[in-house]
């Protein structure tokens, strides 16, 4: 029997090759937090995406509560710095934090997320970030790292005919 992990998702085209990956070793769990995403019918477009290609993978998904004002909060202050600065570590930190109490909440010791494939974030801050948390919840966080040209699983993306978004999630990553 395989150890189970919660998988945040971030968005399906970022999940297809991390999912592959993960499900070698471990009984997936799909996690979509996302409340950095906005307007709202954005948000449901990702959220659909990840529907999808859950589906495809069989895998089960829960649905994290979407209140953006509570990301705003987070991120009060950094709104305007540049994409991949202080703003973008606040809202890792934010989204992985839920998903690690999420993981402790269903009694799955490991976590991991689609957050590192993504070709708008760097994997190595997310890594180190991710296992702070880790530490902090008592649980294991799974790193990952997806080489470039192997970050999103264009076939899969292609085939289920996902919807493939050109910014991060936040109304600030647009205009960077």
């Amino acid at each position: 029997m395989k150890p189970k992990i919660l998988l945040h998702i971030c968005c399906g085209p970022c999940a297809g090759k991390i999912t592959e990956l993960l499900q070698a070793d471990f009984d997936i769990t799909g996690y979509f937090y996302n409340p950095n995403i906005e307007p709202a019918d954005e948000y449901l477009r990702r959220l659909q995406t990840a529907i999808t290609l859950v589906n495809h993978y069989g895998i089960k998904l829960i649905k994290g509560i979407y209140n953006n004002k509570t990301w705003h909060s987070a991120i009060m202050g950094l709104e305007f710095l540049p994409e991949g600065d202080r703003r973008c570590w606040r809202c890792f930190r934010t989204r992985l934090v839920e998903t690690a109490q999420r993981a402790k909440k269903e009694g799955i010791s490991n976590f991991a997320t689609t957050l590192t494939t993504s070709p708008y974030k760097n994997a190595r801050v997310i890594n180190k970030l991710g296992n702070v948390i880790a530490t902090k919840y008592g649980i294991n966080f799974i790193e990952t790292s997806v080489k470039p040209e192997n970050r999103n699983n264009p076939s899969i993306a292609r085939q289920l005919k996902l919807y493939h978004q050109k910014f991060c999630g936040c109304n600030y990553s647009q205009f960077k």
